[in-house]
């Protein structure tokens, strides 16, 4: 699907050209419909399904989509090569690494340590973390990932709830020793992906640069029922080192991460668009922007610089991080290179959010009235079609007696 053109954010208008609304039709719980939509999305491999998603942008889109089974790789570098190994140097010159992590999975942790091992055998001077668009998964990969990182007795997590409150801190198992990092996030990085940005960026073992996070912070008890049902109880919270709560709650002015001031960075749903389509590309191979770098050393290595991120991966999140790293390499200080205000700046930002998915309602409104316009002017001719013709020598049959 990723491959294809659906983003994160997409809504599903339709499957193999039924709307889903008649897809799940029929279906009772929340949870059996989504089921319902899930069995009609799947299917076996080789096979195409058809969907009309509608994008953040308001744009809608037909994406075919060839269904395959697939093992996801959720540690990966900067670029790919003819035989699809990873390499996770940015940079060959200044040795800056570039790991991302697409999500936390039980093997996550035991592929970072051997993705960050062969960056200490080159020799890193710096690490950019990318946590963008990463939906969260198991707590256990988040604390392992986190302790990579971190020296012994540091806060990762606290879960508080009706229970005792439990702080889960780290242990002494970081690689890459002290070099500085960046850790890459934006408002899709959710769950175990804020608790990570949290405790490296709340320890000062990271700078955060990007936007403020998801805010999926809840820890949940599925009590299953006799009859078929189950009913599932919030019980608890994740709160960074600082105390603050990840969750976002009702009402609440704050939740997840916030980048500190001079290190937001915000991205469109356009330009989100755009350096995703240059994703796909550039991680295939490095020949679309490798001519366009600087010239190298003797043995061809070659150098990135913030510009040529922009210019090849239109990704100003990255060349901003990129900026942040070599500046507090050449200089040991963090050079500022971003906004200022996360509080102010995330309000915006859910305001534009709220105003786009206002104008998709409207839209959809519009829509709808147009389907019922049509089908009241069609009702009307099938009426007016529908009243009997006489020959007007004949007497009105309503008049007959």
């Amino acid at each position: 699907a990723w491959n294809a053109g659906v983003m994160a954010g997409d809504l599903v208008l339709e499957i193999d050209g039924v709307p889903l609304a008649e897809v799940v039709e029929g279906l009772g719980t929340d949870n059996e419909k989504l089921k319902g939509a899930i069995n009609n999305l799947t299917g076996k491999a080789g096979t195409d399904v058809r969907l009309l998603v509608r994008h953040e942008s308001s744009e809608e889109q037909t994406i075919v989509i060839t269904r395959e089974q697939i093992d996801i790789p959720t540690v990966r570098g900067f670029w790919r090569d003819a035989e699809g190994r990873w390499h996770y140097l940015l940079d060959d010159v200044n040795r800056i690494g570039y790991v991302r992590l697409s999500q936390f999975t039980d093997t996550t942790a035991e592929d970072l340590q051997a993705a960050l091992m062969e960056l200490e055998q080159r020799r890193a001077s710096g690490l950019i973390l990318d946590l963008r668009l990463n939906p969260g998964g198991l707590l256990e990969a988040a604390v392992e990932v986190s302790d990579l990182f971190l020296e012994d007795g540091k806060s990762i997590v606290s879960v508080k709830g009706r229970r005792a409150e439990r702080v889960i801190s780290s242990t002494d198992h970081r690689v890459l020793g002290s070099i500085p990092i960046v850790v890459l996030a934006n408002e899709f990085s959710a769950s175990a992906s804020e608790i990570v940005t949290g405790a490296l960026s709340e320890n000062d073992r990271a700078q955060f640069v990007g936007t403020r996070t998801f805010g999926k912070g809840s820890v949940q008890q599925v009590n299953k029922l006799k009859s078929p049902g189950a009913i599932k109880i919030t019980n608890a919270y994740y709160y960074l080192p600082n105390g603050r709560n990840i969750h976002r709650k009702k009402d609440q002015e704050t939740w997840g991460v916030d980048p500190k001031d001079g290190f937001y960075v915000p991205m469109t749903t356009d330009q989100i668009k755009e350096m995703l389509d240059h994703r796909r590309v550039g991680e295939s191979h490095r020949a679309d922007f490798r001519d366009q770098q600087n010239a190298g050393d003797a043995s061809g290595a070659s150098t990135m610089t913030p510009a040529v991120i922009e210019e090849t991966r239109a990704d100003p999140q990255l060349a901003a991080a990129l900026a942040a790293i070599l500046g507090k390499v050449e200089t040991g200080q963090w050079p500022k290179v971003g906004e200022s205000g996360a509080d102010d700046l995330a309000r915006q930002s859910e305001r534009e959010r709220l105003s786009r998915r206002r104008g998709q309602l409207q839209d959809a409104v519009s829509r709808i009235d147009g389907e019922l316009a049509k089908l009241d002017s069609t009702e009307d001719t099938s009426t007016e079609s529908s009243a009997v013709e006489h020959d007007p020598a004949e007497p009105d049959p309503a008049e007959s007696p």
